[in-house]
This record gives C-alpha cells, sequence and structure tokens, in this order.
C-alpha cells in the first residue's frame, strides 16, 4: 500500500474517546495486549521510556485515526514490537547480551522512524493553516487553536538529520538523551544510522 493510499485512510477526530483517556498502560492491556506485555517489559527495563512513550503519545496525539485504530498507539506498538524483539533475542541466546542502552535506542529510534514514516502528511484547516510532524507543535495543542474542519493530505517529509532531531527532541526526556548520548547512539539515531531494521 502506498503512503499517498494510507493517507486517504487518515482523518482526524477533534475528540478522543473517553475508553482512550486512561493511563497508557490500561490502555494497551484493554486494546493492544500483547503489546502491554512488551511496555511492562521496556518500562521495567528503563522506566524513564515510559515518559518518552508518553511524549510520543502526545507530540502526535491520539486525534489522528487510521481506520479508527489511534496512529499514534500503532506507531507505539510497532516501536515496543522492535524493543521486544531485541529482548527476546537476548534471551534466547543467553550468550549474546545486548547492550542495555541499545536496547533503550532501538525503542526511541523506533518511535521517530516509524512516526516518520507513517505521518507524511499535513492537516489543513479551511483557511489554510497546516500542521505537519516536523513543526514543533504538539498536534492537541495546534487544535486547540485551530477551529473548523480539517483535511488530511499526504505531504512527502524527507528523512533528513534535522527533521529526525526535531522529533526526537520533542519526544525524548533530557535523562534519556543524556544515557543516549553517552552510550554513543544520539547521533547514529539522528542520522538514521543505528544497526536494525524494520
Amino acid at each position: 500500500m502506498t503512503t499517498e493510499t494510507i493517507t486517504k485512510l487518515l482523518r482526524v477526530l477533534r475528540v478522543i474517546p473517553d475508553k482512550e483517556k486512561r493511563p497508557l498502560i490500561d490502555v494497551l492491556r484493554t486494546d493492544y495486549q500483547r503489546h502491554a506485555h512488551f511496555a511492562e517489559l521496556l518500562f521495567y527495563d528503563w522506566p524513564k521510556a515510559k515518559e518518552v512513550a508518553i511524549a510520543m503519545l502526545d507530540y502526535v496525539s491520539l486525534h489522528i485515526r487510521r481506520q479508527d485504530e489511534a496512529l499514534a498507539l500503532e506507531i507505539l506498538c510497532e516501536a515496543l514490537s522492535a524493543y521486544s524483539e531485541v529482548a527476546q533475542f537476548a534471551r534466547i541466546n543467553r550468550n549474546e547480551k545486548v547492550d542495555d542502552a541499545l536496547r533503550l535506542a532501538i525503542f526511541v529510534d523506533a518511535l521517530v522512524t516509524v512516526s516518520l514514516r507513517d505521518l507524511q502528511i499535513a492537516i489543513e484547516t479551511e483557511k489554510g493553516e497546516q500542521w505537519t510532524l516536523p513543526e514543533g507543535v504538539a498536534l492537541s495543542k495546534w487544535l486547540a487553536e485551530h477551529d473548523g474542519d480539517l483535511t488530511v493530505y499526504h505531504q512527502p517529509l524527507l528523512d533528513s538529520m534535522p527533521v529526525r532531531a526535531m522529533i526526537y527532541g520533542a519526544i525524548t526526556t533530557e535523562s534519556v538523551k543524556r544515557i543516549l548520548q553517552r552510550a554513543d547512539y544520539e547521533n547514529a539515531i539522528l542520522a538514521n544510522r543505528l544497526a536494525i531494521s524494520r
């Protein structure tokens, strides 16, 4: 399916359903059970990763829907799957310890990469005002400041270091940034050179 086709399946809700106004882990346990387990492992392994997940959900928001599912939750689930693959690899191959910071880096990198892949869109008001992923403004905040009907358009984004840096900066806490900097993974995330595949 092309990005343009995927964009046609997107819509923006002004009001988020009450069932999603619950703590993150409760939403995952109810609607994304397999990923709830991955989240619990990640948040146990790296408690600060929960702040990153919540920051991503706040930035992208639960307002963007693909076939009635919150796109931000789908992005989070894909990042949790990437983390889980590495954690399972370490468990299966007991002699192969995967660096702790690398597991965190894989989660953060997946959030950035999948957000960039899935959010090649512009959300536009009737007045022509637009929100795009690299705007640096959380979608929920932008929606509160812009009234009227909304249209979602396909808008290609370059997977460039400045765009990745903006997304990374918007979703990553200072403490997680320090961890990734000390382990020398931050530059690999920003340059899209972390040695994993999705």
